[in-house]
């Protein structure tokens, strides 16, 4: 099990790197200043770890008002739980990218989907990384 403290530094640097790599590589190809695609990338970034904490405590109390147990969960709930996360995210970052990039509704949603596919893949790798830099401490197997 990982600590809390390396639950924050695996957040923060998550969100660190995603945000440099996009603020460096995105603007150029949207052609939108970096400052505001810099700012619009902090303030989504802040709202989606803020949503994030948010919509998992919802969901579980909205479970165990079910009477549904909170593990193991199946594939099917995972990907409810999934998509309603992003369909409620979208309700918050698509106006934002509208009005901080001056985009219409479609480009908006456009680079809202363009997220959708890549940061999965980011997450992947990322997280490969991670364990490799700062792997998962084993349980020492105690003395006899």
């Amino acid at each position: 099990m990982r600590t809390r403290a390396d639950r924050i530094r695996h957040t923060l640097l998550f969100e660190i790197l995603l945000i440099t790599t996009t603020v460096l590589v995105l603007p150029g190809v949207l052609g939108v200043p970096a400052h505001s695609f810099g700012m619009l990338s902090v303030i989504m970034s802040t709202l989606a770890m803020l949503w994030n904490y948010l919509y998992n405590v919802a969901f579980d109390r909205m479970l165990l008002r079910l009477g549904r147990p909170l593990a193991p969960r199946p594939f099917w709930l995972r990907a409810a739980h999934a998509i309603t996360f992003e369909i409620g995210f979208a309700f918050v970052s698509v106006p934002l990218i509208m009005y901080m990039l001056d985009f219409g509704f479609v480009e908006a949603v456009l680079l809202d989907a363009g997220y959708l596919v890549l940061v999965p893949v980011y997450a992947f790798l990322f997280n490969l990384a991670y364990d490799t830099v700062f792997p998962v401490p084993q349980p020492q197997a105690e003395a006899m």
